[in-house]
């Protein structure tokens, strides 16, 4: 599928449902607050939501809590002017784990096969606990993104959907038709941080290249 293809089977998979009139339970993996804001207040209008913060990439820990911290504070606005109850559950933190299993990947450059198996790793996981704990659908944030590949995303969740047949995968593309802009002006009205790099230890990395060859540090 080309991406605009993917928001439209997205577009209909919620319309069906909405047909149906059920509220499936997702399980929605989620790597920041900003990214994820403008997704959680439509869709838990249709969902019971559990958001599922699984993000051993991200590098250092005091980041990985920052963002953290940063989502529940969301939460807590959003419980504040929504009905609808969204739960969080924080996976255990391993970037030592995640940093061995990635070892092939880590000299790659971004936009490469480096975040096409961080896509996965986390996605996989996010599957495993649906499947344990049988939510109807797993879907990720991760696709509102410009910097994000969205066709790669839904290939691995369609993959993984094989694997996990109990568990349907919602194909998305939420950066289409100003998905993206609502969520950054959401998160600026709201005052969320907004973290200048996407998470690992390499992407910091480059991030602090960037910012040294541009005179900035």
């Amino acid at each position: 599928m080309k991406n605009r293809e993917y928001y439209d089977a997205y577009q209909a998979e919620i319309a069906a449902i909405k047909e149906k009139g059920q509220r499936p339970s997702l399980l929605l993996h989620v790597c920041c607050a900003v990214c994820a804001c403008d997704i959680l207040t439509y869709l838990s209008e249709i969902f019971d939501i559990t958001v599922y913060y699984m993000n051993d990439n991200i590098y250092p820990k005091e980041e990985y809590d920052h963002r953290l911290s940063e989502l529940k504070r969301y939460l807590e606005w959003y419980h504040k002017n929504y009905a609808n109850p969204i739960h969080l559950v924080e996976a255990n933190y391993d970037n030592a784990g995640y940093t061995e299993e990635m070892q092939d990947y880590l000299d790659l450059p971004e936009f490469s096969a480096r975040c096409w198996n961080c896509y996965e790793y986390r996605l996989v996981r996010t599957f495993q606990y649906a499947n344990e704990h049988s939510f109807d659908y797993v879907a990720t944030v991760m696709s509102v993104s410009r910097y994000k590949n969205a066709a790669r995303i839904n290939e691995i969740g369609e993959k993984l959907q094989k694997d996990y047949p109990n568990v349907k995968y919602l194909i998305t593309d939420f950066k289409k038709d100003q998905g993206e802009q609502r969520s950054n002006a959401l998160a600026k009205e709201l005052e969320l941080y907004k973290q200048p790099y996407c998470g690992c230890a390499n992407s910091l990395r480059e991030y602090l290249a960037r910012k040294e060859s541009s005179g900035l540090i």
